[in-house]
């Protein structure tokens, strides 16, 4: 099935222009055992166009290869780009009482957060290296934790 998912990302993305492939490689496992199974390589597709007949168009993909609200992009290029930071931040509230019987004596909502900064330093044309941070507060836990689980990353940029 992810040989299916990345020849799709593949073709899909040799039929557009201005749009970034990347490949991640999650290492959270390494970094924290007791609470993630294993590690797993990530893909995302982002795709721009800034004049469309309304506005401008952003569409970002992403696809944990491990089987298993409110979000908010930035982005900031230095250098003629030779050095981006960008990443993406979600904050939200749920309940605190899900519906199970864990959470059946729960009341109230929590504040959830997550996070996605990424650095990037162009290697040469379109191919960058670089790393993005995952940042979770009450997203994969209820303890009140951030978890920080860093990546290694290969990216090349499309046209």
């Amino acid at each position: 099935m992810k040989y299916r998912l990345l020849f799709v990302f593949w073709i899909w993305s040799s039929l557009l222009s201005a749009q970034t492939l990347q490949l991640h490689y999650d290492a959270r496992h390494t970094l924290d055992p007791a609470r993630n199974a294993s590690n797993f390589p990530t893909i995302y597709f982002e795709y721009f166009k800034a004049k469309d007949t309304s506005g401008a168009f952003f569409i970002k993909m992403e696809s944990d290869l491990n089987g298993a609200n409110h979000n908010v992009y930035w982005g900031k290029g230095f250098w003629n780009y030779k050095f981006e930071f960008s990443g993406d931040i979600e904050l939200y509230t749920q309940n605190r009482n899900l519906g199970d019987s864990y959470t059946t004596n729960l009341k109230g909502k929590t504040v959830s957060f997550f996070g996605e900064p990424q650095v990037w330093f162009k290697i040469h044309n379109g191919f960058s290296l670089g790393s993005k941070i995952n940042l979770y507060y009450h997203v994969l836990t209820s303890e009140n934790l951030l978890q920080v689980y860093p990546t290694l990353a290969a990216r090349f940029k499309f046209n």
